[in-house]
């Protein structure tokens, strides 16, 4: 029998106007929900209810979406890659440090639970996790209770270097062809996994290590099984001019002509079109491609200004006609960081406290990451739509005054008043405590493995670093 619970006169609800297309806020509102949709937002719900959750202190609010991370390897970077770049490979760690981070596959599930708690914790129910498979993952997704896009990666080739300063590509398409084969098995699993919370992304790892014939594959498949696709693009100086030396022409062009971009296309960073000041590219042809294949960028704010990076503009991406969700990436995997992050380093990029806004930032967390996965039916309050909501306490000292809770949640208290999270209408956080993984044990395991892990960074570096010297700490250990 399906279960029907009231959030009783919430004091505030963040709602969706469907004839406005945003959403607003609804003082002193019924929210009600059956089994896993919601069924009455208003005053005076005069039904019964087998459960009633006092609203007076609380805010409801949909649940977030993360459009882009990596669960089972990036939150291994932990305490390692926060403050080093490979200065001659143009600022990016990805093709000197991060291949010298590889977490032996025992610890793998629990990395996932690591992040996938820490995700919870801040409101997010729906997470495209980007990953190589391994045999735990799609029960340990559905174990956690969150709603995922299950993306596993695969290549035509992986990248290099031998000196710190050049780039290497080691092309094996055969080994892509039977990780694509292997992804496919995948995706196909989520789609029919009893938790029925599991959905199929496809996964080219990213632009440059793709060959032209596994993306048009990779289309292909897409279409024949409905599925959105995602791959990294335009994250880097080094892609950018390594696509224009191999193709003539920009990444964003090069997925144009192959068919990728499209409505549930999604774009990892998408930092470095040919706008982008850094490039000094003379024509700029990315930013009309991208609005008019209705592809989205989804933008990571939070590691890229790690890296010194910004997106060129939020703001000015969304004039021009393209849709943005926001993604994690790596660690902290928190999604309310990652609104913060938009709206602020959205604000510095622009050189204006206006253009970018909290609500903005919000609208890329709901219904931009759900646009892009073709889900009128996530990341909006309203009848009909899954019952992911998250309760935020606005008694809570943080958010007072609860003038514009919107802004004090982003802006000051972060995920710390997030009170209760749902997702498909069951509990999963309650009392700011995570129900469906033990996170302390989970840490505990994962540490004892990045401990691990950190003895073997000479063996995998090119210059036979040690961890130490390869990510110094931040401050000197004295006995």
């Amino acid at each position: 029998m399906t279960e029907t619970t009231l959030i009783k006169r919430a004091a505030l609800v963040i709602a969706w106007d469907e004839t406005q297309g945003r959403h607003v806020y609804q003082r002193d509102a019924d929210v009600v929900f059956a089994g896993d949709t919601i069924t009455f937002i208003g005053r005076g719900f005069g039904g019964e209810a087998d459960k009633v959750i006092d609203g007076g202190d609380l805010m409801v609010m949909p649940g977030l979406i993360d459009a882009h991370t990596h669960s089972s390897h990036t939150y291994q970077t932990k305490s390692a890659l926060e403050e080093v770049d490979s200065l001659k490979l143009y600022a990016t760690v990805l093709f000197e440090y991060n291949p010298l981070l590889r977490l032996d596959s025992k610890y793998t599930p629990d990395c996932c639970r690591c992040s996938l708690g820490e995700l919870l914790r801040s409101g997010c129910t729906t997470v495209v996790d980007m990953s190589a498979p391994y045999p735990e993952w799609l029960d340990v997704l559905a174990e956690s209770g969150i709603r995922a896009y299950v993306a596993p990666g695969y290549a035509s080739a992986s990248f290099y270097t031998t000196t710190g300063h050049d780039l290497g590509y080691s092309w094996d398409e055969e080994a892509g062809r039977r990780k694509f084969a292997r992804a496919l098995e995948v995706v196909d699993a989520a789609e029919t996994h009893a938790s029925g919370r599991l959905k199929g992304m496809l996964y080219p790892a990213q632009v440059d290590t793709c060959s032209e014939e596994l993306i048009r594959d990779t289309v292909d498949a897409a279409r024949e099984r409905g599925m959105p696709m995602q791959t990294h693009c335009a994250q880097s100086v080094v892609e950018f001019r390594e696509l224009m030396r191999r193709t003539g022409k920009t990444p964003v062009e090069w997925l144009h002509d192959l068919g990728f971009l499209g409505p549930r296309t999604l774009l990892g960073h998408c930092i470095f079109i040919d706008d982008n000041p850094r490039l000094f590219w003379p024509v700029h042809r990315d930013r009309g491609i991208l609005a008019e294949s209705d592809a989205t960028v989804a933008h990571c704010p939070v590691v890229q200004s790690r890296r010194g990076r910004l997106l060129q503009s939020f703001s000015s991406y969304r004039k021009s006609g393209i849709n943005i969700a926001l993604g994690t990436d790596t660690f902290p995997m928190n999604m309310v960081e990652e609104m913060r992050g938009a709206a602020i380093m959205g604000k510095i990029a622009d050189g204006h406290s206006q253009w970018m806004s909290a609500r903005a930032a919000f609208e890329a967390a709901t219904v931009g990451g759900a646009d892009a996965l073709g889900r009128p039916d996530l990341g909006r309050v309203k009848v009909g739509a899954k019952a992911d909501l998250v309760l935020v306490d606005l008694a809570h000292p943080l958010m007072q005054p609860a003038r514009d809770p919107l802004r004090n949640l982003i802006f000051a208290a972060g995920e710390r008043p997030i009170r209760d999270v749902f997702v498909d209408g069951r509990q999963v956080v309650a009392k700011g405590e995570v129900l469906t993984i033990d996170r302390r044990a989970a840490a505990e395991r994962f540490s004892a493995g990045h401990s691990e892990m950190m003895t073997r960074v000479a063996e995998r570096d090119w210059a036979n670093r040690s961890a130490d010297d390869a990510f110094p700490l931040s401050l000197e250990i004295r006995d």
